[in-house]
């Protein structure tokens, strides 16, 4: 059985750790992968640049467990368009487990007379979402907006973060997105060409229609999925704050133990090297709770201060093997029970 997250034995006895892989099994269990679009509906989105490049929004997302969070908009550059076919290219969040990295990267496509987008790589080290795809037309120098499929929403090849407890597929409101554009692209391409222009305004008037249904279901979608995720955190919160009580997990502020407060000691613990010893007070300390304490000046405190820290009913005994020339200054006391 695994079972973390537990104290190891001592500094030198790590017999409680674990891994990145067990926490990203755990993480999986309350996460599904995708771009976190709550917060920020522009997550991740990809938007045409300047000649051949791209900008990616900044972001916050999960593969397999395991987060990653861009803070700035990056820039991606796309390769040179072929001289005599099209392509299409991805742009994607790859997870490299050997690399022990999450980056965005452009991955190019083969070019061809019906051109496909290139297929995720998803083995056992390397996982892909697709945040967008390019249509590269043979000759061009500049990529426009409207040769970029955003595919977030498609939880087939990205999705966005939900609770595994109330998952939210999107594929089918991105398929019916798809659809709707498509169906928009196909009429105003036969009015161009003069083929349709008696029916183009009622084709128009009922995608409108269509489209308004659509933004509708989306508004509904996204305040279920709110309220779901509210529950879901309302519900963690919860259960943290409860076992926080039943601790009774206490942190001090800094502390500073003047010279003055260390004395010789006769005490039967720790007699033989550290002959010095500190009462340090601690406002509800009982001996019964266990205690650690984190120094500041960790080279000194390693050659002269012991390894075990006593509760006291009301303090905390520290045992040293000289007195300090200067008060020792201590970031926090943490004591449970």
């Amino acid at each position: 059985m695994i079972y973390f997250p537990f104290d190891n034995a001592s500094e030198t006895n790590l017999d409680r750790n674990v891994n990145s892989d067990v926490y990203a099994d755990y993480m999986q269990s309350y996460f599904s992968n995708g771009v976190h679009l709550m917060s920020n509906s522009n997550a991740f989105l990809v938007q045409a640049g300047t000649g051949m490049q791209v900008k990616v929004s900044a972001g916050k997302a999960v593969i397999n467990g395991r987060f990653c969070k861009e803070e700035n908009e990056r820039l991606l550059t796309i390769q040179a368009s072929d001289r005599d076919l099209d392509r299409i290219d991805n742009v994607v969040l790859r997870l490299d487990l050997d690399a022990r990295s999450i980056d965005l990267y452009i991955v190019k496509g083969i070019a061809g007379t019906q051109p496909q987008a290139p297929t995720l790589t998803r083995n056992a080290s390397v996982y892909e979402l697709k945040i967008a795809q390019i249509y590269i037309p043979r000759l061009s120098t500049s990529v426009t907006n409207d040769k970029i499929t955003d595919t977030r929403l498609n939880s087939e090849v990205c999705g966005i973060i939900t609770s595994t407890t109330k998952q939210v597929d999107t594929t089918n409101i991105f398929n019916q997105y798809q659809t709707a554009l498509s169906s928009y692209l196909e009429i105003v391409s036969q009015a161009i060409n003069g083929t349709a222009y008696g029916e183009l305004d009622n084709k128009i008037t009922n995608l409108e229609n269509s489209n308004e249904q659509f933004k509708q279901e989306i508004n509904s979608m996204f305040y279920s999925l709110s309220n779901n995720m509210t529950d879901q955190m309302n519900t963690i919160n919860t259960q943290l704050t409860q076992t926080a009580n039943e601790a009774k997990f206490v942190r001090t502020n800094p502390i500073n133990v003047p010279i003055s407060l260390w004395q010789t000691h006769t005490d039967s613990l720790n007699r033989g090297r550290y002959k010095f010893k500190a009462n340090v007070p601690i406002s509800g300390m009982k001996e019964s709770y266990y205690v650690n304490v984190l120094f500041k000046d960790v080279d000194w405190v390693n050659e002269n201060i012991a390894m075990e820290v006593y509760s006291k009913n009301g303090s905390v005994e520290i045992y040293s093997a000289t007195v300090p020339d200067e008060p020792v200054e201590i970031l926090s006391i943490v004591y449970w029970r």
